[in-house]
């Protein structure tokens, strides 16, 4: 499964992403800044599975995530937005808006095992919907 998270970078985000792959048996990617430019190198190995975190940040490079994942016969699954205390971002926005129709909408406040059994429970919906 491929599963990219949409949301404010918080440290707690990054542990709750790391929580969901290892459940999953997936990668957990999350390119530091300045990476981004080598994102193929960083999913070549993982398209068959991943939890990407902080990339794409931007609709162009969403086009490119998902131009990457279409050479490779695949594609993402689902784009779990974890929805914080803050409202989001206009980027945000633009993504959630490009990934329409495969974005899980998640309440992330609360403890790393509550917000983890969502996650899940959100993926459990995704899949039955496709």
């Amino acid at each position: 499964m491929r599963i990219l998270l949409v949301g404010a970078s918080r440290p707690e985000t990054a542990a709750r992403g790391r929580m969901l792959a290892e459940r999953l048996g997936v990668a957990y990617l999350a390119p530091a800044v300045g990476e981004s430019a080598s994102f193929e190198r960083m999913l070549g190995a993982h398209t068959a599975g991943f939890v990407l975190d902080g990339f794409p940040s931007s609709v162009a490079e969403a086009r490119a995530l998902d131009a990457f994942l279409r050479s490779r016969a695949a594609e993402l699954d689902v784009a779990l937005h974890l929805d914080g205390p803050s409202p989001a971002t206009p980027a945000e926005d633009e993504l959630l808006t490009h990934y329409r129709g495969r974005v899980v909408e998640l309440d992330a406040v609360g403890s790393d095992a509550e917000v983890l059994e969502r996650m899940l429970d959100g993926l459990r919906e995704a899949l039955v919907a496709a």
